[in-house]
């Protein structure tokens, strides 16, 4: 009984996993029009791609170079496989290096002329 329980509650998370909300393929495809200047035939298979298959998937790539033009390919390879920096988190606030201090020229001091 622990085995089924077990064997259930992992197919659960790997299809929760694999999920794609219409929200977040909506989201996504809005971006790769921007990015790709997608027609509106386009626009809508590319949904249906993003809708059904995980993303970064071999099966999800092979479908997008069947709807993208080549040059409209590259640049979806290009922007998708750079490397990725990892984000700054939200309450992490980035310091800027202080101000170097200006330059003084050297003067010469007497001694004792500054006590009088």
């Amino acid at each position: 009984m622990k085995k089924m329980m077990m064997i259930a509650m992992m197919m659960t998370i790997a299809i929760s996993a694999s999920a794609i909300t219409r929200t977040e393929a909506r989201v996504m495809t809005d971006r790769m029009a921007y990015d790709l200047r997608l027609d509106a035939r386009q626009y809508n298979e590319v949904f249906l791609i993003n809708l059904n298959y995980v993303p970064n998937s071999p099966h999800k790539t092979s479908a997008l170079a069947r709807v993208l033009t080549p040059r409209q390919f590259d640049k979806y390879v290009a922007l998708t496989h750079r490397p990725h920096v990892a984000p700054v988190p939200a309450h992490h606030h980035v310091h800027a290096a202080p101000a170097p201090k200006p330059h003084r020229p050297a003067v010469a001091h007497r001694t004792g002329a500054h006590r009088r």
